[in-house]
């Protein structure tokens, strides 16, 4: 399933062993059943043993609570959350390499982003921009479409659930 028109937004938060392969492991699940993921961030916890994968992929809520209990019997997921994309608060980081007039275009971008401009010069700029991925994805095709983007990172979604 590849972004599938009707499908959904689904959020997993594992916590998982934090050592070599696991990495690996978890991915070939999502191989396995042909699901692409559309990011992944991981970091390691407060607990220097675990580290948190945060992982979206687009799916229906059934193909994504089945594959939920897949995740949860994986060797080395300590623990599998679904988060609700309403009550999670999601951020992303993107540098981005803009050519001049770059950053008056990314400027005029409204949303709840932050940029900062982290070096200059007269071939142009690399921006600093973090917010919603939404947020980050309608700032790039302001960039696209005003012809000044020349390349971008995005570090994948990181989130947590508000209680």
């Amino acid at each position: 399933m590849n972004g599938a028109e009707g499908s959904s937004q689904i959020i997993y938060s594992l916590i998982v062993e934090n050592k070599p392969g696991v990495l690996f492991r978890v991915a070939s699940q999502f191989r396995r059943r042909s699901f692409n993921i559309e990011s992944v961030a991981v970091g390691v916890t407060e607990r220097p043993d675990t580290s948190r994968m945060i992982i979206t992929m687009r799916g229906d809520q059934q193909m994504a609570e089945d594959f939920a209990r897949v995740l949860r019997r994986t060797v080395d997921v300590i623990d599998v959350d679904r988060m609700d994309p309403g009550r999670a608060v999601q951020r992303e980081l993107a540098l981005i390499r803009v050519k001049p007039g770059g950053k008056e275009i990314a400027g005029g971008v409204r949303g709840e982003g932050e940029l900062r401009i982290l070096a200059e010069s007269s071939d142009g700029a690399i921006i600093q921009a973090i917010g919603p991925p939404d947020y980050l994805s309608s700032l790039v095709d302001a960039l696209v479409r005003g012809k000044v983007l020349e390349e971008v990172v995005r570090t994948g979604v990181v989130a947590l659930e508000v209680r």
